[in-house]
């Protein structure tokens, strides 16, 4: 089960309260059953002390038997080694021919040495653990609740003071989780408004928050002790959405995933500037277990984003030992950047740099023109992309021309998203059809074309065919029986014209001869891969009525 930390502000507000400037109205969270909060704290304790004695009993019975076994290997060796020089008294002779026993000796030892470091480790970072959980017994969140209404030049109304209270809430509970070492479920997170797409809707930072900020940080340090122990420590996401980041916060949370594992890092609409590219840079640079990558609605501009203009971000990406997911929605959008020119040159520099990743997602950045050129030119480079989203973007026939040139070159993408391109006639999209489908004139064009990528789209007949759920050579039997339907409902003698035209001339006789068998299998095989109307006996029926069969009796 993945565990996340999203930032979240709307699902920490229950209802919303009454400003009137006073700070006396976030002490609610502070004064709550002072009576029983010593006895639920020495509870506590008490049970976390009495689960650390059973599990350092078991650990301590596991250590036991691990040093039995380093013990017999030792007195293993011990004789070996009498036996080794016995053998030299004896004969005299040159022990190069047990160097064998020696090997397998040495690496059963290195492999029991190995296994009891591992336990060893495993031991003390639950010990870690728990005993940052006693330590933390006793500690207290200690940022006061923001009071914004201290500057005079500023007058916030109810909403406004609303998402301060929602922030503030919400950034407390989460850091009283980390602290308590609580497995994050799905959903957690805080958000500084409600969940539109406008990029105005971002929590913008403000000073009242750094202390708040601070206390995240040393509780997002202090997390990876618990990430250390548990078994899903891969599967820590950590996302920060709608809420700006300035210098000295991204410091701190740097600092922090220096030391803390993370699975999944989501930087989304935070209006952060080239402090945050170099924050996911060094993020990434630091931690290798992470596998996905969001920038999503961070826009990016070459004369702010140095580490872009330099290619740093895309660089350290490309060669992450384990990042496959990429999310750029909405980053090269010419709409939000001073020039066109640079958007369509920061999207080229950065594809020329990615061909490593399986999943990329380019939807809102108005790709057409030069920027279509770019992504047809990376689709037919034929990397290890699988799956690449161009949803909402401007492509229209030309491009998706260009695009489906460079989708005929690809034998490893399986996903191709495109809806919502209303720029895209129905020309554009016939023209994808017959990269994936091919010429409904050949068999052989058809058989020949690509049958492992599915192209999603508003256009229906780009969505039947290349099923993901279904293997390439079933695939290619659908359009191949299909092939055969349509022929036969265009007129009668089609499909026996479409077969003939398959045949050369000069030899027509002996390949019909050896193709009748071939084809009528192939009814078979294809009309059970296809939801075919017309059933696989009238084109059988077709083809033995009127196909040179007369000629292949006499054929001695």
């Amino acid at each position: 089960m993945m565990s996340d930390c999203t930032f979240n502000a709307n699902q920490e507000a229950s209802k919303k309260r009454k400003i009137n400037g006073s700070a006396s109205d976030y002490d609610n969270d502070s004064s709550s059953d002072n009576g029983n909060e010593s006895c639920s704290e020495l509870a506590g304790v008490m049970k976390v002390m009495m689960d650390m004695q059973v599990e350092m009993k078991s650990m301590k019975c596991k250590m036991n038997e691990m040093e039995n076994k380093l013990m017999k290997y030792d007195r293993l060796e011990e004789k070996v080694q009498d036996l080794r020089n016995q053998v030299e008294v004896v004969s005299c002779t040159s022990l190069e021919g047990h160097s064998s026993v020696d090997e397998i000796l040495a690496v059963a030892v290195k492999a029991a040495k190995s296994l009891y470091s591992d336990m060893d480790e495993s031991i003390n970072a639950k010990l870690r653990f728990h005993k940052q959980l006693i330590d933390n017994q006793q500690w207290e969140y200690s940022a006061e609740p923001p009071e914004p209404y201290e500057d005079n030049e500023i007058e916030y109304d109810e909403d406004e003071m609303q998402l301060y209270t929602d922030m503030y809430s919400s950034i407390k509970s989460t850091t009283n989780k980390m602290r308590r070492g609580e497995h994050f479920g799905l959903g957690f997170g805080v958000i500084s408004h409600q969940q539109g797409e406008d990029e105005d809707e971002t929590f913008l930072h403000d000073e009242v928050m750094i202390p708040h900020w601070k206390e995240f940080a040393d509780a997002l340090a202090q997390y990876r002790h618990y990430l250390n122990q548990c078994e899903d420590r891969d599967l820590f996401r950590l996302c920060f959405c709608r809420v700006q980041l300035n210098s000295e916060v991204l410091e701190m949370l740097q600092k922090a995933l220096e030391v803390t594992p993370f699975n999944e890092l989501s930087l989304k609409y935070n209006q952060s500037g080239n402090n945050l590219v170099s924050f996911a840079t060094k993020a990434l640079q630091n931690n290798k277990r992470c596998k996905v990558l969001s920038m999503k609605g961070n826009t990016f501009e070459s004369g702010d984003f140095v580490e872009v203009k330099n290619n740093l971000l895309w660089e350290t990406v490309n060669n992450h030992p384990s990042i496959t997911t990429l999310d750029l929605t909405n980053c090269f959008n010419p709409y939000l950047l001073s020039s066109i020119g640079s958007s369509s040159s920061l999207l080229g520099d950065a594809l020329s740099r990615l061909g490593k990743l399986t999943n990329l997602d380019l939807s809102e950045n108005g790709i057409s023109g030069e920027k279509a050129i770019f992504v047809a030119n990376f689709v037919g480079t034929n990397p290890s992309m699988l799956e690449l989203n161009l949803t909402s973007n401007k492509i229209n026939d030309d491009d998706a021309a260009k695009i489906a040139e460079g989708l005929a070159k690809n034998n490893t993408l399986r996903l191709l998203s495109m809806y919502r391109n209303h720029s895209m006639a129905r020309n554009g999209a016939k023209t994808l059809f017959r990269a994936f489908f091919g010429d409904e004139t050949s068999l052989n064009s058809v058989a020949a074309s690509n049958h492992t990528c599915r192209i999603e789209s508003d256009w229906r007949p780009l969505t039947v065919y290349n099923r993901r759920t279904t293997a390439p050579k079933v695939n290619r039997r659908q359009k191949l029986y299909h092939t055969l339907d349509r022929h036969y409902r265009k007129s009668s003698g089609g499909v026996l014209e479409l077969i003939d035209n398959e045949l050369p001339n000069d030899d027509k006789m002996n390949l019909a001869c050896k193709l009748m068998p071939i084809i009528l299998g192939s009814v078979q095989l294809y009309s059970t891969a296809a939801s075919g109307e017309i059933d696989p006996l009238s084109i059988v029926y077709e083809i033995m009525k009127g196909w040179r069969m007369p000629l292949l009796y006499e054929k001695d």
